[in-house]
């Protein structure tokens, strides 16, 4: 089944090589979040890597989307 989804990523548009790597990783010891990636993918083809994420991490592993705050490095600066 690793492999079926190995192939499947990809294909998926605009893909890289840390997205499949971390989807793989994600999804390495279970077969069932295995099947319902390749599912996903199928019933969706022109999913792109962001919402193959957003399936994996929200709706099969059910975690919140981390939040990333961009800061000016000047700001972190005691010394000004």
């Amino acid at each position: 089944m690793m492999e079926k989804l190995k192939d499947l990523l990809a294909k998926v548009p605009r893909t890289y090589e840390d997205f499949q790597m971390l989807v793989l990783y994600e999804s390495a010891n279970d077969e069932a979040i295995q099947k319902q990636l390749i599912d996903f993918i199928l019933d969706n083809p022109e999913a792109g890597t962001g919402s193959i994420l957003s399936y994996l991490h929200k709706d099969i592993m059910h975690k919140e989307p981390m939040e990333i705050i961009f800061v000016d490095d000047d700001e972190l600066d005691d010394d000004e």
